[in-house]
């Protein structure tokens, strides 16, 4: 059994947009829905595995933190530890910074699963084909693409061991690749009944959550 489960049977403008609706749900579910999301989604991480999961959670570390302080300073409430002279955390803003900081995480495992199960080439074709409806407001998906492919390119690039290697990184970045590199295809991939449903599925959450909670 694939341990990334249902994603690589779907188009990855699916895989893509089912991300985007997750998030969107995220972002106005209670706590409730997000420990159940949690739940499910921890589940699937640990048959999954996807590789770059600690590392994306590693480089949100401090971001993760500062947002749980920020919302525990700044949320007046019932104070957590009572001192004089200084800021006081709320119990009621340390909450609401666990639940953001739980939703950023669930964000974040998810879309380790969606690029562990989705290639480089496929992930750009799903792009193009979520792009493509937008060509009547002037938007050219094919142009998108291929300048997110090379910024891809250029992120997965061997990054300074040390900072003093940061300069010459850098400036190594900026000149031309003297090797012209891969070429960059964007290729059509073929929508399925499968799509249709993840994508009903995926909306319908979206929509009835709210009101049921």
């Amino acid at each position: 059994m694939d341990a990334n489960g249902p994603l690589p049977l779907l188009h990855p403008a699916t895989r893509i947009g089912v991300w985007i609706l997750f998030a969107a749900g995220l972002a106005a579910a209670p706590w409730e829905h997000v420990a159940a999301a949690g739940g499910g989604l921890a589940v699937w991480l640990a048959l999954a595995r996807p590789p770059m999961l600690l590392p994306m959670l590693r480089r949100s570390r401090w971001l993760l933190i500062s947002l749980i302080a920020v919302y525990a300073l700044a949320t007046p409430g019932a104070p957590l530890v009572l001192w004089e002279g200084g800021p006081g955390a709320s119990a009621e803003g340390l909450a609401l910074g666990l639940l953001q900081g739980g939703r950023i995480v669930l964000m974040i495992g998810a879309l380790a699963l969606l690029l562990a199960a989705t290639p480089a080439e496929e992930l750009l074709a799903g792009l193009w084909a979520l792009l493509e409806p937008l060509a009547p407001l002037g938007v050219d998906a094919r142009r998108v693409a291929l300048r997110l492919a090379l910024t891809l390119e250029y992120a997965q690039r061997d990054a300074p061991a040390r900072p003093a290697d940061w300069g010459a990184a850098l400036a190594g970045a900026l000149e031309p690749d003297p090797g012209g590199g891969a070429p960059v295809r964007l290729s059509r991939m073929p929508f399925t009944w499968r799509d249709g449903v993840a994508a009903g599925l995926a909306l319908g959450l979206v929509v009835l959550l709210p009101v049921l909670a």
